[in-house]
């Protein structure tokens, strides 16, 4: 946690106020606490491999997994259908917690599956640490607690002293759990409160989001999450349900899989045009649709000729390649971008600044600066009216709806800056980074187009001189989906969220008409529950470039 301070420094979506004043993540910390010892020992550099490293031993993990039910080149189908997935590629690199979940699934059920098979209570002891360590990356994957109770609870007869071995699976979960429950007391003011409770997302639940949602989930994760896959899955476990041998990994399977796909189509982050920002909520689930597909695929062909049992997954894996290979390619190539204007503007911010100096960028920008925690950031969108954030935290509708911009903290940006004419808030801004800086200096990272749109007293073209320019790479083609008879449909820029400095939000100006209000249910292509901020704002732009400010009274 911390505490603000200045009024103008920028506070990223995901870090929520409390009554105390300290800022808390709205996620729970366990993925952060593996990040932040990578980060202390090797550098924030190194940190930023730890979802990529996770990602690699998700699928080292699962190829163990699927050799415990099948044989080696079945296996190392499942691998090959997980790592052609777009949505596991695109968030291997995003640095988001849902392939870390993916992770210690996967390596829980490994050793659940040889404590199954073994009887050893050492393995179950590792399950249960690898899976009580789920509900501290993703609160809502907890869900999965009741499949694995309901696997446990099926072994009741098999082993002399089963309390013995529940003991163990509930000593190796409450390891990472009770820290979890401890800090959300400490942070919360009772162990059940979550950081969710700041915003009222626990309310995002509800029979009308279920009922608009469920036939486009459906669509989506055919389309977009596990293509030919999903299908075989749920064949694979209905299947495996309806024979005894397998009927306790099929009940695993189901009650994995499905309790969390109804949970999130009657979640109100729905999925519309963009299926990859929803799917990484079932992401961790997909390998349980592989494994049990793989399993179809294999009793299907089992007593069938050599010819149609290697014909037969190779059409498989050749179709899911096909399905998925492009958008990987495509995931991949603008994560790259991304991530490589990202890593040029930090190394050109660390030549020309030193630490505890000020900078004002983009929040697309500052949110990836935050991490890095080499500088102040100070956030330039309070140049806007605060008061048009109604529009996005829907202060004035009701209180209980789900607000991912959370109502109190924006409350506190409009006690501040809202409610002043523009000249006004300038005035204060200004006022606040100077004094904050405390004789530091301070950086604009941005566009020179911006500077120069710049018309403020404190904020013009002749307060910042740029000092170095950045040059960005070669974005990666747009994607151009198929429209009306086959003829390419470019995609429309929302240009950036904030607008360079005078304007309005979307770049209008102040006094140009609102947009329409985000209604529930729908979704926001930016929004904090989305996917991580992309870098639209820099479309058809050469550079960015660095330029110091210099405070100067009019």
């Amino acid at each position: 946690w911390f505490k603000p301070e200045a009024d103008c420094q920028y506070i990223g979506i995901h870090w929520l106020v409390t009554p105390s004043d300290k800022h808390f993540s709205r996620y729970p910390p366990g993925l952060p606490v593996l990040v932040g010892l990578v980060y202390r020992t090797l550098g924030y550099k190194a940190s930023v491999l730890v979802n990529p490293m996770l990602a690699l031993l998700s699928l080292v993990g699962f190829y163990l997994l699927v050799r415990r039910v099948l044989t080696e080149g079945w296996a190392l189908g499942g691998v090959a259908v997980l790592a052609m997935n777009p949505i596991f590629n695109q968030h291997a690199l995003a640095c988001d917690s849902h392939v870390a979940v993916t992770f210690c699934l996967i390596w829980g059920l490994y050793f659940l599956l040889r404590w199954s098979e073994h009887g050893r209570v050492g393995e179950v002891f590792v399950a249960g640490l690898f899976l009580g360590a789920i509900p501290t990356i993703r609160y809502p994957d907890g869900l999965f607690g009741l499949a694995i109770a309901v696997f446990l609870l099926w072994h009741g007869r098999s082993r002399p002293r089963i309390w013995r071995h529940y003991a163990a699976v509930v000593a190796g979960a409450v390891i990472p759990i009770v820290p979890l429950l401890v800090r959300n007391h400490l942070a919360f003011g009772a162990f059940w409160q979550t950081g969710y409770a700041l915003t009222n997302e626990q309310t995002g639940f509800a029979w009308d989001y279920f009922r608009k949602h469920f036939v486009s989930y459906v669509r989506q994760i055919h389309g977009d999450g596990l293509g030919l896959l999903f299908a075989l899955g749920v064949v694979g476990m209905t299947w495996m349900c309806g024979v005894r041998q397998w009927r306790r990994l099929g009940a695993l399977l189901v009650l994995l899989a499905l309790p969390t796909l109804l949970l999130y189509m009657a979640y109100y982050w729905a999925p519309q045009a963009m299926a990859n920002a929803t799917m990484r909520f079932l992401l961790p689930t997909f390998p349980c649709y592989i494994l049990a597909g793989m399993w179809a695929l294999s009793e299907a062909t089992g007593q069938a000729p050599g010819g149609v049992r290697f014909a037969v997954p190779l059409v498989v894996l050749v179709l899911q390649a096909i399905w998925g290979g492009p958008n990987s390619l495509a995931e991949t190539a603008r994560l790259h971008y991304q991530k490589l204007v990202l890593a040029r503007v930090t190394d050109a911010l660390e030549r020309q600044s030193q630490h505890g100096d000020v900078v004002v960028s983009n929040p697309q920008v500052l949110q990836h600066l935050d991490f890095v925690r080499r500088w102040r950031l100070a956030d330039f969108s309070l140049m806007r009216d605060p008061t048009m954030m109604t529009r996005f935290t829907g202060l004035d509708q009701d209180p209980d709806a789900p607000r991912p911009l959370q109502l109190e903290k924006q409350k506190r940006r409009v006690e501040k800056y809202g409610g002043k004419s523009a000249w006004d808030r300038e005035r204060m801004l200004a006022k606040d980074i100077h004094e904050w800086a405390g004789g530091r200096k301070v950086y604009y990272v941005g566009l020179e187009k911006d500077i120069q749109q710049m018309w403020g007293p404190y904020f013009h073209p002749k307060a910042l001189k740029i000092i170095a320019r950045v040059p960005l790479p070669e974005p990666p083609p747009m994607p151009e989906p198929e429209g009306m008879m086959g003829a390419g449909m470019r995609l429309r820029s929302y240009g950036p969220p904030f607008g360079p400095l005078g304007r309005d939000f979307g770049g209008r100006r102040p006094d140009g008409p609102p947009g329409p209000p985000f209604r529930p249910g729908q979704f926001r292509p930016r929004g904090p529950g989305g996917p991580p901020f992309g870098l639209d704002f820099l479309q058809g732009e050469k550079e960015m470039v660095i330029a110091e400010w210099t405070f100067r009274v009019p």
